[in-house]
């Protein structure tokens, strides 16, 4: 059996075109711009659940100090225009 010996071919390009690495940075920053935007995002929905959650809290203790102080039914609704008990 004859070895074959491998030659460098000389004519393969070395890297890429001008083009090419323009393109792909740019694909590259463009991602880097998205995945940060979804990290944004996560943080202002994980912040406004926490919002949320806190201004539930103060409702259910503002709600707890009325119903204490004019002594009203857990039942008892009050209208928002006029403060006015039904």
């Amino acid at each position: 059996m004859t070895k074959i010996k491998h030659l460098k071919d000389t004519s393969a390009p070395k890297g890429l075109t001008q083009e090419e690495l323009n393109e792909m940075n740019g694909l590259s920053k463009l991602y880097a711009q998205i995945k940060s935007r979804v990290a944004d995002s996560a943080m202002m929905h994980y912040q406004s659940l926490r919002n949320m959650e806190a201004c539930e809290a103060r409702m259910q203790k503002f709600n707890s100090e009325i119903t204490e102080k004019y002594k009203l039914n857990d039942d008892a609704k009050i209208d928002s225009q006029t403060g006015e008990f039904k």
